[in-house]
């Protein structure tokens, strides 16, 4: 066999076997297509939302209580610091929040 029908047969094969998909893998492939209006996409009539990261940083003492809240990390260690709390006294939680626009 020559290089020219070498090539045939294996894309026929690559097309037969694209062809024996289920009904059932045909509808969830076009449940995921997506379609792109500028920057609109439309995802089954789902519209994306805007969203808001917020981050939080919370001080935690050794038995696991909330003693400082603060917007950054920096905040919370000087929050620390003027407590009286040395660095290896407590850890600090860093929480993550999405808020709606």
């Amino acid at each position: 066999m020559d290089k020219v029908e070498e090539e045939v047969r294996r894309k026929t094969e690559i097309r037969a076997y694209k062809n024996t998909t289920t009904k059932a893998e045909n509808n969830n492939n076009r449940a995921r297509q997506s379609y792109n209006f500028g920057s609109l996409y439309l995802i089954r009539g789902y519209m994306p939302k805007t969203i808001k990261i917020v981050r939080k940083y919370y001080a935690i003492d050794e038995n696991r209580n909330i003693v400082a809240e603060g917007n950054s990390w920096e905040e919370v260690e000087e929050i620390m610091k003027r407590r009286g709390y040395k660095r290896n006294q407590y850890d600090i939680l860093t929480v993550v929040e999405a808020e709606n626009v």
